[in-house]
């Protein structure tokens, strides 16, 4: 399926859940923006986006090295501020998507913290007007 998408064009990046406890939160998410900042030029999809820098870089800081350094938006607190951090990915990978399509892949996802299965949602709704294939994996709890 990926090599289909790049074929046409189209971008495929994917992150992986940890596998032992102790990862830093939303680290599938992590993986798959720098993942997807290596694959396109990250400074004109920010820019187009409108997503802020400082807001992205509190999941994957590795993404300063890929763009203009931002400080994160004190203005806000709370589920108001967890809301315009999720919008800022949302902007983000939809801008991405644009014109070319995007295969986001989330292995591993039965040991995910809340933060990244709260990202998760809220990016199902707002990016299904996208060109955006989204596959996340999970193995079922023992029985």
């Amino acid at each position: 399926m990926s090599a289909q998408i790049t074929g046409r064009g189209g971008v495929c990046v994917w992150g992986r859940g940890a596998e032992a406890e102790g990862a830093p939160p939303y680290w599938p998410w992590r993986r798959t923006l720098v993942n997807l900042a290596a694959q396109v030029d990250y400074e004109r999809v920010l820019q187009e986006s409108g997503a802020s820098a400082g807001d992205l870089v509190l999941i994957a800081p590795e993404l300063r090295s890929f763009g203009p350094e931002e400080q994160a938006s004190q203005e806000t607190v709370g589920s108001e501020r967890r809301f315009q951090l999720f919008q800022s990915v949302g902007n983000l990978i939809k801008t991405a998507a644009a014109g070319r399509g995007l295969l986001i892949i989330l292995e591993d996802l039965h040991g995910a913290d809340q933060p990244t299965l709260l990202l998760l949602m809220h990016l199902v709704r707002w990016v299904a007007d996208a060109q955006i294939l989204l596959l996340a994996t999970f193995r079922p709890p023992e029985l």
